[in-house]
């Protein structure tokens, strides 16, 4: 047969500075050390990580431009080159075809 489910054990918290210290150690957990070179805290961990996203994202940004940049530099040096081509090509028509006709 199976035992009856047991309750849990009950305590209790003798020191009277235990709120106190309790609400002093939830501060250090949400706030950190203010004042320290790095004052740890969930605020400032979400702070840092807030600004490195950022940092990322700049930095993404900033690359595709530049690509870009090159992207329509490369376009504008083709366009040279198909504009010469066509060029040369009416260079050589022209007397091409002023030899066939005549």
């Amino acid at each position: 047969a199976a035992s009856p489910p047991t309750s849990p054990p009950s305590f209790t918290v003798t020191p009277t500075s235990a709120l106190s210290q309790l609400a002093q150690d939830e501060n250090y957990v949400i706030n950190g050390q203010p004042g320290q070179l790095y004052p740890g805290g969930m605020v400032n961990c979400q702070a840092e990580a807030q600004s490195f996203q950022q940092n990322c994202s700049d930095q993404s940004q900033t690359q595709q431009m530049s690509l870009q940049m090159v992207m329509t530099e490369v376009q504008q040096e083709w366009t040279v080159v198909s504009t010469a081509i066509q060029i040369l090509n009416q260079c050589y028509m022209t007397p091409a075809s002023a030899i066939y006709s005549g």
